[in-house]
């Protein structure tokens, strides 16, 4: 892609070893991911993989939604808008 671009990322992470009722919050978004990696080099480590294969250069993102949390299978959604 050659053009401007909004970025969306979404990095799920494995629940905890814990308690159901604390598994659930997890899921359901109650008890956020505070934890390692930082969101900001999760934004980074995507943006640079993309640099030269998806998108000729990160510069041309010109709005970045990023965020973390937990679910079932580890995962993460970059959705591309242009």
């Amino acid at each position: 892609m050659d053009c401007p671009i909004r970025l969306f990322i979404t990095a799920l992470f494995p629940v905890t070893k814990t308690s159901l009722k604390k598994v659930e919050a997890m899921l359901a978004g109650g008890i956020k991911h505070g934890k390692k990696p930082d969101l900001d080099n999760i934004i980074k480590f995507y943006s640079d993989v993309c640099n030269g294969t998806v998108w000729r250069d990160d510069s041309l993102v010109y709005e970045i939604e990023a965020s973390k949390g937990y679910a079932k299978e580890p995962q993460t959604i970059i959705h591309i808008e242009w």
